[in-house]
């Protein structure tokens, strides 16, 4: 789910044109280090630079413009210096320690105040931590030496959206295990966004307001389902820092985060209603009110599969209408996200009207057109089997014709035949009847 419906911008394009190259010469032993296991180390650092990067024998091939090579270089030699130096130089100063330098990184670079204690949280067991940050968010993390404050925060490399989703989430870290670290005298934490990333536009910051405790669990979700769920449809990044919701991206997309959390929690009450004249990132379907037990499925776990395939957010109107169907509402950023759920949902209701042998469907409007539909069809039915009644009335009246025809036809020719046989026993009679009467008169003589 993460890979189908992640930022657009989270990680930067690579440039078509690729006129610029570069070669870094590796030793031995950061070969391996900087391609990484299947070369996921590599295909890091082109994805946090926007360059082409690929290995030749020991030479490290960097292409594209200017800029994406010159932050590939940057981050190599970062990458290096976690392993305790590039090129030999192995001194006090690179014995792996990072040290960066904030001026050279204007505009793809974000610290991280982190206590002691919690570095070892962040990291993970053999950096697997970190590494699944950087995976999620597209970025290029390590801990480092701040030269000009001389504290050692987490630097996280990356594009704007990137590195804040990346600082939130760390943040959200940190808290659970060492509260208090962000929130101060129960404030929201703050979080500065730089200059460079708000003169790219869309009114760039971050926004919050807090949860309860009976609403954090919910609005989190069994392994932080409800959450990623949110962030999915809304396009916004949305992270809870102690009892803290916080929904960062542009202004429109942090309202749309706000608003979907917000009726998360209260459409738990039965008046819940929404406003939706004004909102052009919603489609209203309407389902027979006998398949929505169906769409819903088994502690709405049919619903919920339906919102993690189609990347949306959805809920029905509780309120009574009185309609034989009800109104589901589905939520998305993107459209075609909406058009999928929709289709999601007419495929598990024509397959349970199919099972039980109904005809009513999914429609855009309240009054049901399935149902003219299929009194169509019953109208249809009703005059096919008119037109077999008349049909077999013909045949049968057609064959009572012909059978009464058939009869007495059958009459007259055995009145005929009777006759015949009459006739013929008549005169049989009167040829007989001189033979009689001549024996008789013999016998009289005798």
């Amino acid at each position: 789910m993460l890979e189908k419906f992640r930022f657009r911008d989270l990680s930067r394009e690579r440039p078509e044109n690729t006129d610029h190259e570069k070669r870094v010469e590796l030793e031995d032993k950061e070969v391996a280090y900087v391609f990484g296991r299947m070369g996921t180390t590599k295909d890091k650092l082109a994805r946090v630079s926007g360059a082409h990067i690929d290995l030749h024998g020991q030479d490290l091939v960097i292409q594209g413009d200017t800029g994406s090579v010159e932050r590939a270089e940057k981050y190599i030699k970062i990458l290096l210096d976690q392993r305790g130096g590039s090129g030999g130089q192995r001194d006090k100063r690179h014995n792996g320690d990072v040290y960066i330098n904030p001026e050279n990184h204007l505009d793809d670079l974000t610290f991280v105040s982190v206590p002691a204690n919690c570095k070892g949280f962040v990291t993970g067991r053999n950096g697997q931590t970190l590494r699944q940050i950087e995976r999620e968010c597209a970025t290029l993390m390590t801990f480092c030496k701040n030269e000009q404050e001389g504290t050692e925060p987490l630097a996280i490399f990356g594009t704007r959206r990137g590195r804040l989703a990346a600082q939130m989430k760390v943040m959200s870290i940190v808290e659970a295990k060492s509260e208090g670290w962000y929130i101060k005298d129960d404030k929201p934490p703050t979080i500065t966004v730089s200059q460079p990333d708000i003169d790219e536009g869309g009114e760039w910051g971050v926004s919050s307001f807090k949860l309860q405790d009976r609403e954090l669990g919910y609005a989190l979700g069994q392994r932080g389902a409800t959450r990623q769920k949110l962030q999915i449809a809304s396009n916004c990044i949305i992270q809870y820092v102690g009892h803290w919701a916080l929904f960062a991206g542009t202004y429109d997309e942090q309202m749309r985060g706000k608003d979907y959390l917000t009726w998360l929690i209260n459409q738990r009450q039965r008046d819940f209603s929404v406003d939706i004249s004004t909102r052009d990132d919603v489609k209203v379907i309407y389902v027979p009110e006998k398949c929505v037990g169906y769409v819903t499925g088994k502690k709405a776990q049919t619903l919920r599969n339906l919102e993690e395939k189609s990347g949306t957010f959805c809920f029905f109107d509780k309120r009574k209408s009185g309609l034989p169907k009800e109104k589901m509402l589905i939520f998305s950023h993107a459209s075609k996200h909406r058009d999928h759920a929709q289709e999601e949902v007419e495929m598990i209701v024509n397959f349970h009207q199919k099972k039980t042998g109904g005809y009513d469907r999914v429609t855009l409007h309240p009054d049901s057109a399935s149902r003219s539909r299929s009194g169509s069809r019953s109208g249809d039915s009703r005059s096919r089997s008119d037109s077999r009644g008349r049909s077999g009335s013909k045949a049968r009246k057609s064959r009572g014709r012909s059978g009464s025809k058939a009869r007495k036809s059958r009459g007259r020719s055995g009145s005929t035949r009777g006759k015949d046989a009459g006739s013929r026993s008549r005169s049989y009679s009167r040829s007989r009847s001189p033979e009689k009467s001549t024996k008789e008169e013999r016998s009289a003589r005798d």
